[in-house]
């Protein structure tokens, strides 16, 4: 009987921290890849006000979503970046108290660079 109840504790505090609050969410959306359409994942969006201050910022999850939380009321500028994907700015992004902005991205992969070597036993003979 002991075994149940204790089970039965932990479970509903799993139930009562668990839960998803998504009340405090300001702003959301999905990041994806411009070419292929897949999910991009672990990329940055920060959060600038109108003077350029770094307020906050998340990264997305492994489905390419992130979320925001507790944003202030005002303008704000959105920033998502990564070092595979070209940077993309969205200006006047307006936060109200009790609704969530939507804002996805549609992310452009950097060109990659690739570095051509000599042979070793060519840069051993200088």
């Amino acid at each position: 009987m002991r075994f149940f109840l204790l089970l039965f504790l932990f479970s509903a505090k799993g139930l009562a921290f668990g839960q998803n609050d998504s009340s405090n969410v300001s702003i959301q959306g999905h990041l994806e890849n411009a070419s292929t359409a897949e999910d991009v994942m672990f990329v940055c969006v920060r959060v600038y006000s109108q003077n350029g201050i770094n307020i906050t910022g998340g990264c997305a999850d492994y489905y390419g979503d992130y979320k925001i939380a507790d944003v202030p009321e005002g303008v704000y500028t959105l920033k998502c970046f990564s070092d595979e994907y070209e940077e993309i700015v969205v200006e006047n992004v307006t936060v109200r108290k009790g609704r969530a902005v939507i804002i996805n991205f549609s992310l452009v992969e950097k060109p990659k660079v690739v570095k051509q070597r000599r042979p070793f036993r060519e840069r051993n003979r200088n």
